[in-house]
């Protein structure tokens, strides 16, 4: 009779110590969780979400970015969604990977390249963003374009 008594003895002290070790490591964690409290992180509702992608801006032609690297594959993001691209050495773009963000997909009609222009179109809940890479001196240039529904 009392090796079971044991036996549930250890068995809640073991729970009672896992159950210990995992709220102190989300209480450590705490603030970078979505949804733990003290960040302060609400869902979006329908509306802010419009008025979120309508205000985003994009940096202008003349603003200097990674995205100018020559000889390399460069990535691009925006609004989640990721491009990578990169220049032959005959000028012409080409898209090495792209991925979408959660809730959006790639549309089928992808322009891969090597072009003298690739694009790729993720369909997201509210928007589309189509990506269109080409090559100037050597290097990379994204034009996004976002297209509300």
């Amino acid at each position: 009779m009392r090796r079971p008594l044991l036996l549930v003895g250890f068995w809640t002290v073991a729970v009672l110590a896992a159950t210990g070790i995992g709220l102190l490591a989300v209480s450590f964690a705490g603030p970078g969780l979505p949804g733990a409290g003290a960040s302060g992180d609400e869902p979006l509702t329908g509306p802010e979400v419009s008025k979120a992608l309508a205000t985003r801006t994009t940096p202008t032609a003349g603003t200097p970015a990674p995205s100018q690297v020559t000889g390399k594959a460069v990535p691009f993001r925006q609004l989640g969604n990721y491009v990578l691209a990169s220049c032959g050495t005959n000028g012409l773009a080409s898209l090495l990977n792209f991925t979408p963000a959660g809730g959006w997909q790639v549309d089928d009609d992808v322009q891969r390249g090597p072009a003298a222009e690739a694009e790729v179109k993720f369909e997201g809940p509210d928007s589309d963003l189509k990506v269109r890479v080409q090559c100037r001196a050597g290097a990379p240039v994204f034009t996004p374009e976002v297209q509300p529904d």
